[in-house]
């Protein structure tokens, strides 16, 4: 028997579980910390760096205080300021923030409709016109958008750095190969809606050992690697707590298994939708993807869609996103005069219905039956 709104318990936007031994663990290690005395940038930071540089498939890893703060340390790094650098205008406010902590100018460019990433077309014109310190692309959702590759090559081409904000993307991989490894870096976020979380942290993972010691300079005020009280470069204080490297550990052991449990709510999703007029943003094959959300797409108004979740007690996640950079007033100067007609298409026509670890399976069939009732309306 369907169970009717009423008698239905509500599926809140977002659950994150720490069972008895994980909360154990925790406790008996912060012992450690406090008997070292350092609280920050120590022991198990390191630690935390060297187990997610391997988690992410690559050599080497620079841990920051928050995912911001990991694409700031990035562009630092290449010396962007004074520059431009080119971003899509669908990701959240906080890529284009670290560009202008970086110095440089946020150049917004459109996305392309099929994976929703940065549009190539837009990208090569942007190129061919003016000069850019780097690339951002975003991978949305925790979907790396099948066109990325026409990004790597013309970032090659024209000899221009490419920075991925994988702050949707821990563990997402495009044809075989681990987002992060596309270009120079690669910029994850640890907020505690992500895929995995320390509550606040970031991460960058890059396989360029010169690269990641400008990073290591960069994140203690632009220190002299051999001599520690000379400052050589531009820089800033960004450096992760010893508490939040050791959760960083910790959840790093069980992110293979709620990165399998995402991807296991992907395909109920897929398969609960199957023959609607509905479009997921998903990956081919599905376990290529980290669904940090699962984005649904269509052309019912969202205002329907939300009072029918509503009435249903099913709580909507945030959109990624329903104001692109372009309807963000702190930005307007940059993205004046320009049109963005496939972003703004996108934040009109999708919702993000819950997706996380601890949603159950009936879950998931609730909301695709919300969904359905919609699409034969």
């Amino acid at each position: 028997m369907k169970l009717q709104p009423q008698d239905a318990q509500a599926i809140p936007i977002f659950r994150l579980h720490y069972d008895q031994a994980f909360r154990r663990r925790f406790y008996q290690e912060c012992e450690t910390i406090f008997d070292q005395g350092f609280l920050s940038d120590h022991t198990y930071v390191r630690r935390f760096e060297r187990a997610f540089a391997e988690f992410a498939g690559l050599p080497h890893a620079v841990a920051t205080a928050n995912g911001t703060q990991a694409l700031e340390l990035a562009l630092r790094a290449l010396e962007v300021r004074g520059g431009k650098v080119a971003v899509p205008a669908n990701t959240f406010i906080a890529t284009a923030i670290a560009v202008l902590n970086a110095g440089a100018t946020p150049l917004v460019l459109d996305i392309e409709r099929e994976g929703l990433g940065l549009d190539p077309i837009e990208l090569e014109s942007a190129l061919q016109r003016e000069r850019l310190e780097a690339v951002i692309v975003v991978h949305i959702g925790g979907v790396p958008s099948p066109r990325l590759p026409e990004v790597v090559r013309l970032c090659a081409a024209f000899g221009v750095p490419l920075v991925e904000d994988c702050a949707h993307a821990h563990g997402a991989r495009l044809q075989g190969a681990p987002v992060g490894s596309f270009g120079v870096a690669g910029c994850f976020s640890f907020h505690t809606t992500k895929v995995l979380t320390v509550g606040e942290g970031g991460m960058v993972v890059t396989s360029d050992a010169g690269f990641h010691t400008a990073m290591g300079s960069v994140r203690r005020f632009g220190m002299n690697p051999e001599l520690p009280i000379e400052h050589i470069r531009e820089g800033s204080n960004m450096k992760l707590g010893e508490f939040q490297g050791l959760l960083g550990l910790l959840e790093l052991e069980r992110g293979v298994e709620r990165l399998a449990r995402r991807r296991h709510l992907a395909g109920l999703y897929r398969r609960g939708l199957e023959g609607s007029a509905w479009r997921l943003l998903q990956s081919e094959p599905l376990e290529d993807g980290a669904y940090y959300k699962q984005v649904v797409l269509g052309e019912i108004p969202r205002a329907r869609i939300e009072e029918a979740f509503a009435r249903a007690r099913i709580a909507l996640t945030g959109g990624v996103y329903y104001l692109p950079l372009q309807r963000q007033p702190s930005l307007r100067t940059c993205t004046q005069g320009r049109c963005y007609p496939v972003s703004e298409w996108f934040a009109d026509h999708h919702v993000c219905p819950p997706c996380y670890p601890e949603l159950e399976d009936c879950e998931v069939q609730r909301i695709c039956e919300v969904l359905l009732e919609l699409d034969a309306s």
